[in-house]
């Protein structure tokens, strides 16, 4: 955690030490990716905002900047002119808001000319900030993304009122995009659901097809289809995020995804990997991940015939996780998926998790690699 300010609200009078590894933390830029907003087109919302704390706070800039490791872009914007408002970016080198980031803190400036950290700054000639006020603007899950910042291009001295002011419009903006995180992932689960429901029937096909091989007589074949079908039930649950029966281990979400077909004859399934406790909150997109991989897997690769191999392997990293799913199957015309399916793993690895997925198509099946940022975790282990 930075260090607190000698003087809370002031700008630090040299650059932090540990300034530009904050603001290339791999945890807090993935924070920033899953929200978003970094190069996206204008929102009505976040525009009302800057140009309520404009009115209110009676100056003629304000904005909502996000900041990564080598520039600030302006979600929202409120009387820039000229290029900048065009491009709705400027780098560092022009940045007050990255101070904000780095501290956590709410900072002011009377006059930027006269400090000695931002005289230099390039905002104070190429944008005219003499005065400035920002307050930290934290993603959902309380990472420091950007600022919500108040500028004057006059010297100005900043009141307790206009810290609160900006710290409640900044409130708004965060709650913007809490109910935009939570409406992306209703819509995934709902569009989920949906291809779910397309894939029912060829996966239970699946299942009928291994239980009918190995099954001696119609007692055992039901007995048999009806503990995977079961299985298979939970898996969804997980996926969805219920049912979850107080477990967050990474081996136990994939048990639960795979147990459909662990039994099998002719299949082979191998999980390898230290215990792993992860967040709630990651716990129904990494489900949701095995589950589709799992599908995926029985639908077209190892998990759709005798002869597969799907072999799991897992290890934790100095940035969190990293994880290789590699199937070997003898299946003519193996192809990647693509569709709905694809998009969905893409969006559940990157935006969901702020992960990253390669897909890897070989003659002896398909291969994934999936990274995952620290945030995943719990710092405790399952038992």
């Amino acid at each position: 955690m930075p260090k607190p300010l000698e003087n809370e609200g002031d700008f630090p009078s040299v650059t932090p030490q540990d300034h530009e590894q904050i603001l290339g933390n791999i945890q807090r830029l993935s924070s920033l990716a899953r929200t978003g907003l970094m190069d996206s087109d204008k929102e009505e919302g976040f525009d009302r905002l800057s140009r309520l704390a404009s009115r209110l706070l009676d100056v003629p800039v304000s904005l909502v900047s996000l900041v990564d490791d080598n520039r600030q872009f302006f979600k929202a914007e409120e009387g820039l002119q000229g290029p900048v408002a065009q491009s709705r970016e400027t780098p560092l080198s022009h940045s007050f808001c990255q101070y904000v980031v780095t501290t956590e803190q709410s900072l002011s400036v009377v006059d930027a000319r006269e400090h000695p950290l931002l005289s230099d700054n390039g905002a104070i000639k190429d944008l005219n900030v003499i005065a400035y006020l920002g307050e930290p603007l934290h993603a959902p899950n309380g990472a420091v993304i950007g600022s919500f910042c108040a500028i004057s291009d006059q010297p100005r001295t900043w009141t307790d009122e206009d810290r609160k002011i900006l710290r409640d419009v900044t409130g708004l903006a965060e709650d913007q995009m809490r109910l935009q995180a939570n409406a992306r992932r209703n819509l995934m689960l709902v569009e989920e659901m949906s291809h779910r429901l397309k894939n029912l029937f060829t996966v239970s096909s699946s299942l009928l097809r291994l239980s009918a091989r190995e099954a001696e007589d119609k007692a055992s074949m039901v007995k048999l289809l009806e503990g995977r079908i079961t299985a298979l039930a939970r898996s969804h649950n997980l996926a969805l995020g219920k049912g979850r029966d107080n477990t967050n281990g990474l081996k136990a979400l994939l048990n639960a995804a795979l147990a459909p077909y662990a039994d099998a004859v002719g299949l082979e399934v191998q999980l390898s990997g230290p215990p792993l406790d992860l967040s709630p909150e990651a716990v129904t997109y990494i489900a949701l991940t095995f589950h589709e991989l799992a599908t995926n897997a029985a639908k077209y690769g190892a998990l759709s015939r005798p002869g597969g191999a799907l072999h799991v392997t897992w290890n934790q990293t100095d940035e969190g996780i990293e994880l290789f799913w590699e199937e070997r199957a003898e299946v003519e015309n193996l192809k990647a998926s693509s569709g709905f399916g694809s998009d969905l793993l893409n969006d559940a690895v990157q935006f969901g998790l702020g992960g990253e997925l390669q897909r890897d198509l070989k003659e002896t099946g398909i291969h994934y690699r999936i990274t995952l940022p620290g945030t995943v975790l719990n710092n405790v282990s399952e038992a």
